[in-house]
């Protein structure tokens, strides 16, 4: 019996997000039904944190004990030949006991990618936010920069899961082009439930010119999740990295 730490990449187009459901297929059920496939055991993979339905990943973290002699070269390569081509265990290491892939977190990135063309382009439907009407990037961006810090961020969860603080520490929020994209890109040391999503589409009101960086201010102030618009699409959503 050992403990086994996963770097995991995912197309999450067709999953109802992370965490085991009773019926429908996520992430975590088929990487378990894997590993038990592999060892003939029952398996529980813990992950750094859930993404929701539709979000995809490409380094999301998770670690689960295994009881099997095949090392780790073998067992990934195992997995790997088992699992769906949407989903990919790119890294895969014996770690000490100690390791929790959760707890042990120091920050996330998340990226999020609009299609701000005048058309939308069917292959990239799965992978981005198609607005058709010009943004103002640079207005977004400075209302974006002023989220670097620690703030109670109440107006921008949504309900689903308790929390015994609502305060989360952001090192890093900008938006940058890299064609055919306009990117926002996240990292902070915890996020609450939808919170980028959320963010993301406040800061396309902004964008839109619906909302001024004042508004935003008294918005992030007041802690009042009934004045911010529903979150972003699931769609254009990525887990970037996590780091320890």
């Amino acid at each position: 019996m050992r403990l086994i730490k996963f770097v995991i990449q995912y197309d999450g187009t067709h999953y109802y997000g992370w965490q085991r459901q009773i019926i429908t297929p996520t992430i975590q059920q088929i990487l378990e039904d894997t590993l038990r496939k592999i060892t003939n055991k029952d398996v529980k993979i813990k992950g750094s944190g859930r993404t929701d339905r539709g979000v995809h990943a490409l380094g999301q973290v998770a670690h689960c004990r295994v009881e099997t002699s095949l090392d780790d070269p073998t067992l990934l390569n195992a997995a790997n030949a088992l699992l769906p081509n949407d989903i990919l265990i790119k890294e895969l290491k014996t770690e000490t006991d100690s390791f929790d892939a959760q707890r042990n977190v120091y920050s996330k990135i998340y990226f999020y990618q609009i299609l701000n063309t005048p058309f939308p382009d069917p292959m990239l439907r799965h992978y981005s936010w198609w607005l058709p009407k010009a943004l103002d990037q640079e207005a977004m961006n400075e209302t974006a920069s002023k989220i670097v810090g620690e703030y109670d961020f109440s107006a921008f969860r949504n309900q689903g899961n308790s929390v015994k603080t609502t305060v989360r520490k952001i090192y890093r929020s900008r938006f940058f082009a890299e064609h055919p994209y306009l990117i926002y890109e996240i990292e902070g040391g915890g996020f609450l439930k939808q919170m980028v999503r959320n963010l993301v589409s406040t800061f396309v009101r902004v964008g839109r010119g619906q909302m001024t960086l004042a508004q935003f201010e008294e918005l992030l102030a007041s802690g009042d999740r009934t004045q911010a618009p529903p979150p972003a699409p699931p769609q254009g959503l990525f887990l970037k990295s996590v780091t320890y």
